[in-house]
């Protein structure tokens, strides 16, 4: 980060440069600034809170592209697009910084990136290894179940089977050929309590369709394709149910264990308005998908009776 700022060279005025200098040699002078002191330095406060700002962006847009796969080439360049387009609107980076420190820039800002996500996988690898053997012991999945026979089952076995499944699923679905296992997944440690995944797909995969960070805007286009093209207003009411299920399964859970009072369980998520809204939108919703079949030729094959 030091050697990044090193690198970086933001446009200062010849006011705030001033005001530095005269704010700098009255710290040498006095220990507590002045009202007057503050203010000088004011311009130099912000420019130093517009570097963090958009060494958060760049770092997050990074770690966006390396979720989705990108390769470090595409990456590089994307992060080049944004970085030439500071120096053109002399922000941050001077328009006078030339294509040579602007290359230097751009690798610097690359090989640190790179090596902060070497660090992540390493600690997050680190942690579940070191998790998933303190947890169990190696059940070989649903052998250890079927082995059982007539003896019942517990809850640490199936602790231990989905703490192995998910252990395999962590390392098969960072292949091209897991990918498909990644939803299944998010959608175990959901079941078991843990959002972060799902949380994670949300920011990283989902949300950046429906916006753009160069410029910061959101991506109408996107958004009518989906929701209108593609009908995704119609999976509107099954969105709000699923997160509505999810809620009152957890806090049922919390109330048995003593962990929330039963009055939870009467709130307007559950019983009042947003109940009542979801649910009308579902019946409303299929009534219509039922009239435009009908509308369209379309009927459910005919079943056989058993």
């Amino acid at each position: 980060m030091k050697k990044i700022k090193q690198t970086i060279k933001y446009t200062k005025s010849s006011k705030s440069s001033k005001s530095s200098k005269s704010s700098k040699s009255s710290k040498s002078s006095k220990s507590m600034y002045t009202k007057k002191e503050a203010i000088n330095d004011t311009p130099f406060i912000l420019e130093k809170l517009e570097l963090f700002l958009l060494f958060t962006l760049l770092l997050n847009y990074y770690l966006l592209l390396v979720s989705l796969n990108i390769s470090r080439t595409e990456t590089r360049n994307k992060i080049k697009e944004m970085v030439i387009e500071l120096r053109h609107n002399n922000k941050l980076i001077s328009s006078n910084t030339t294509d040579k420190e602007l290359n230097n820039i751009i690798s610097t800002i690359d090989n640190y990136f790179y090596n902060v996500v070497i660090n992540l996988k390493k600690n997050i690898k680190k942690s579940i290894t070191k998790k998933t053997r303190t947890s169990h012991t190696g059940g070989f999945y649903f052998r250890s179940l079927e082995d059982k026979g007539e003896q019942p089952i517990t809850g640490a076995d199936l602790s231990r089977l989905l703490d192995e499944v998910q252990q395999f699923f962590y390392n098969a679905k960072q292949t091209e050929e897991g990918k498909f296992l990644r939803g299944t997944d998010t959608i175990l440690s959901m079941l078991r309590g843990d959002v972060n995944q799902f949380k994670g797909v949300l920011q990283y995969q989902i949300f950046p369709k429906y916006y753009s960070t160069r410029p910061l805007s959101i991506n109408w286009n996107n958004i009518y394709d989906e929701i209108i093209n593609q009908r995704k207003w119609e999976d509107i009411p099954d969105y709000l149910l699923a997160y509505q299920s999810y809620l009152r399964s957890r806090d049922e859970y919390l109330v048995e264990k003593g962990l929330k009072p039963p009055s939870v369980l009467q709130k307007d998520l559950y019983t009042g308005f947003y109940n009542k809204m979801a649910n009308s939108l579902n019946d409303n919703i299929y009534a219509f998908q039922t009239y435009r079949r009908q509308f369209q030729g379309q009927y459910f094959p005919i079943t056989t009776p058993i």
